[in-house]
């Protein structure tokens, strides 16, 4: 009996492992059969062609539609448009009011002496100087309340992408688990038949051939629960994400995830989690509240002026104006004031008590470093009040030239290009008068700053930190027109060809050619040509005066050049040209006007982007990056156009017209 269930397990072993690397037989539905049943041929599988997702699909559709992220955002920007609200009491009211009064005084008949017209104008208008500080709390209320929506929102980030993490982690369980359930059916089926063979043949007993039946049935179950789990895995997923989509899902690649390579410091970020700045946030919104109930011991201080004419005719003949201080203050309001600052006062310090800073950070202490400072008064006084009033107008002024500074979003300076774009600056070009030859750089150009800048922008990109290889073939284009990218981009191909690469030019703005005009070539033949497959591409590349240096023109005007542009001639033509040239520099159309560069954009290595300085829009250049960015398009970097030497960081910045003469290129003799 121990030979025989040793024959029988060494069989059903091989056959087993054999069956692993064999096609799956097909599926069709089955029963779990009785004791006297033949073993079914194959077992029932669920194979729907379901939804393929990868992580970052996950991400970007739940940074989308997740609602809960969706409601934090707009809780942002209610907090926000509060915020400016509050602001709303440092400016002047101002007022107009236009009058038009008829009257009749009289008895009995009508009489035209009896009836009478007014017409009245006036504008008016308001400041006030001194409200108790209610003002200031009522402003970093308003704060508070957007620094708490603020970690509200990182905190359902940090949430959502927890949960996130974990239910495609579950679904990539499930599918391998689905996967390793067939593979046990195929084990226990094969085994189900030899065991049913043995026993007709009747080398095995009816029990052993109902216990591999029975493990059989036991591994169809745990498939069908897998299966659920499946289920269950694509509907959390589909929440997260707030998108319906057809299941079940499938989860290609991997998750992914940094990894930790150095141990962060647990102390620093248990005061750095959005629990944390929640409750620095609430308190700072009880502070601001109890200064608001304050405020009602203080007077109120409004400065007013108004001018107006009046008459029976136009023009209004009769003028008059007003100017003056009022000055308010509560004597006796029933006690009103006094238990009204009294309640404020007990709620916001039931909240203060409320705050425990260290509620859910585990093993983390709350250490007093500092001792608390004696209590000192903080009425404001008479002289503080005084001063305040006398400030008002200097801060409507300054809000005035924050509004002038806020409405013009120009590019001005490095600072602001700093703050507002994270990409790399691989150069600055600096502004300099157009030469009578032209924008174009030349052997022996004696415009040093403008040469230099594109040497550095050259190297800049031969030794960009890359992984793999590095790019050949660069796009250059810019947010809006008249940002200097076509003379970026031309003179960006000369000086590469000036080091001895061997260098294509490509007018890719078909609509325009100015590229192609700055190298004096006709629009007969060139890029529009080429994708129109009416000539070869090495007949529409021509050799320029500037060695190393060859220019494929615009060529005709082309319609639709945006689906010409997506079709498989332009990535033909750009697998036949990349192994000719050293480097290719395409000037592309802007990115905002025209769809072409954002076609194009994605099938090449590397793209410049092009900023004028006190002419680009920083919201139509970030809009730009942005649209590049969702079509995946490889930006490098940014070109700052037009800065002034002040601004620039090139060594020849300071004393630089002072060895001008010195380290001047000699120039060429005609």
């Amino acid at each position: 009996m121990f030979w025989r269930a040793a024959t029988v397990w060494l069989i059903t072993a091989t056959w087993g492992a054999l069956s692993l690397h064999a096609e799956p037989p097909p599926s069709s539905p089955t029963t779990p059969p009785s004791s006297s049943a033949p073993v079914d041929e194959s077992i029932s599988v669920r194979d729907v062609p379901g939804t393929e997702l990868t992580w970052r699909d996950c991400v970007r559709l739940a940074t989308q539609n997740n609602p809960d992220l969706q409601s934090s955002r707009e809780a942002v920007l209610n907090s926000d448009a509060v915020r400016m609200g509050a602001y709303s009491a440092l400016y002047p009211q101002i007022s107009v009011s236009f009058g038009d009064t008829r009257s009749y005084v009289g008895a009995g008949l009508y009489s035209p002496s009896n009836y009478s017209t007014a017409y009245s104008e006036q504008i008016s208008a308001s400041q006030i100087i001194f409200n108790g500080f209610a003002t200031k709390g009522n402003i970093d209320q308003a704060r508070a309340q957007l620094n708490l929506a603020l970690a509200n929102l990182d905190g359902q980030k940090a949430t959502t992408s927890f949960n996130l993490k974990s239910a495609f982690a579950q679904l990539i369980y499930a599918e391998k688990l689905i996967t390793l359930s067939r593979n046990v059916i195929d084990i226990r089926q094969n085994a189900a038949r030899l065991v049913k063979l043995l026993y007709e043949g009747g080398s095995e007993d009816k029990g052993a051939m109902l216990l591999e039946q029975a493990e059989l049935d036991q591994s169809i179950y745990n498939l069908d629960q897998a299966e659920r789990n499946l289920d269950l895995s694509s509907l959390q997923l589909m929440e997260i994400m707030g998108k319906d989509l057809p299941q079940p899902l499938v989860a290609e690649g991997e998750l992914l995830t940094n990894p930790l390579t150095v141990m962060p410091d647990y102390k620093e970020l248990a005061v750095r989690t959005p629990l944390y700045y929640q409750r620095q946030a609430e308190v700072a919104a009880s502070a601001a509240g109890i200064t608001i109930a304050n405020s009602g011991w203080y007077p109120t201080i409004t400065a007013t002026a108004s001018a107006d004419r009046s008459d029976s005719q136009f023009p209004l003949k009769n003028h008059g104006w007003s100017a003056g201080f009022q000055v308010s203050y509560p004597l006796f309001e029933g006690g009103q004031t006094y238990f009204n600052v009294k309640a404020e006062y007990d709620r916001q310090l039931a909240n203060l008590q409320s705050v425990d800073v260290t509620r859910n950070v585990d093993q983390a202490s709350v250490i007093i470093s500092d001792h608390a400072s004696e209590a000192t008064s903080v009425k404001p006084g008479w002289g503080r009040t005084i001063l305040t009033g006398m400030g008002g107008g200097l801060v409507v002024g300054l809000i005035i030239l924050f509004l002038i500074d806020q409405l013009d979003d120009r590019v001005s300076s490095l600072m602001e290009l700093q703050t507002y774009f994270p990409e790399h600056l691989l150069g600055q070009i600096p502004h300099e008068k157009l030469d009578t030859a032209g924008p174009l750089l030349r052997v022996g150009d004696d415009r040093q700053a403008l040469i230099e800048s594109f040497r550095t922008l050259r190297s800049s990109i031969i030794f960009l930190p890359v992984e793999g290889k590095r790019p050949k073939t660069i796009a250059v284009t810019s947010a809006l027109p008249n940002e200097g990218k076509t003379t970026v981009a031309s003179n960006l191909a000369v000086t590469l060809a000036f080091s001895g690469a061997k260098t294509l030019f490509i007018d890719g703005d078909m609509r325009s050619g100015k590229a192609s005009r700055l190298f004096g070539a006709q629009d007969s033949n060139g890029f529009s040509s080429v994708l129109l497959q009416k000539m070869s591409w090495t007949d529409a590349v021509y050799l320029t005066p500037i060695d190393h240096l060859y220019l494929m023109p615009c060529g005709p005007s082309l319609h639709h050049t945006s689906e010409h542009l997506l079709g498989k001639v332009t990535d033909q033509f750009l697998i036949n040209v990349y192994d000719h040239f050293d480097y290719i520099v395409f000037d592309t159309p802007p990115v905002i006007i025209l769809d072409d560069t954002l076609c194009l954009a994605p099938k090449i290595d590397a793209t410049l982007f092009v900023i004028r300085f006190n002419s680009s829009s920083t919201r139509s250049s970030r809009r730009a990056l942005e649209l590049l960015d969702q079509r995946q398009a490889n930006v490098i970097g940014m070109v700052c156009n037009g800065v002034t030497l002040s601004e620039t960081e090139y060594a020849y910045n300071y004393n630089y017209r002072q060895y001008r003469g010195k380290y001047a290129e000699p120039k060429v003799p005609a």
